[in-house]
């Protein structure tokens, strides 16, 4: 309402009291998620809607927005609501990406085992909007525990298409795990550093023509 927040706010809220009609209690959520500001009392709204509605991506993604970029104090509690999320939403985008997102803060909490596992839901989901990043970070997790063929299938999966952000990010880990190993070679660090940034600069056009790196 004319960018009042509060206000415009306030009649989200009476709406949803007042009526059960599906259509306009869905319009109210959809509107929230859409073009309220980033502000602590739509989270609690939108987790209803969502449970309400649990088809409606932009619900989700807009509460994922907030867990994982405007409220960073807030580690804990989206740790649980991605938990509760993976258990309780059936929706398969739902389940992959909070798989996804808890495998990767799992994966750099250093618990391999199971970053393994929620890593490996999300791969199974196959959700076509984050399906590469789970590649290349199941494929981290593999070397972690020492799996360097199926580390390096999974990574050289993920290359193509992996998002800017998370194709860095693995170069960073990457190039960790294998100073932090004793007795690991360093031109193998080198050979997946180099595929990377070949990866990083090719075109559309030429990005699958990848080539096997022998990692032992």
């Amino acid at each position: 309402v004319n960018g009042n927040f509060n206000e415009a706010f306030s009649h989200y809220l009476l709406c949803l009291s007042k009526t059960q009609d599906t259509r306009l209690r869905r319009a109210c959520y959809i509107d929230i998620a859409r073009h309220m500001p980033n502000h602590i009392e739509i989270i609690p709204v939108l987790k209803d809607g969502l449970k309400e509605f649990p088809q409606e991506h932009i619900i989700f993604r807009r509460i994922v927005s907030y867990y994982l970029t405007y409220d960073l104090s807030s580690r804990e509690e989206g740790t649980q609501w991605f938990s509760w999320v993976s258990e309780n939403i059936e929706a398969g985008y739902a389940q992959a990406i909070s798989s996804f997102f808890l495998g990767k803060r799992t994966l750099y909490e250093g618990n391999y085992e199971k970053a393994e596992e929620l890593l490996l839901k999300a791969y199974e989901i196959n959700e076509d909007s984050i399906i590469s990043d789970t590649c290349v970070y199941l494929g981290l997790c593999e070397m972690c525990l020492g799996n360097y063929d199926k580390g390096r299938e999974y990574l050289l999966q993920g290359l193509v298409t992996a998002s800017m952000e998370e194709f860095e990010n693995a170069k960073e880990m990457l190039d960790y795990i294998f100073k932090v190993r004793e007795g690991e070679i360093n031109t193998q660090s080198e050979k997946l550093v180099a595929e990377f940034e070949r990866r990083e600069a090719a075109t559309e056009e030429n990005a699958v023509n990848l080539e096997e790196i022998p990692i032992r």
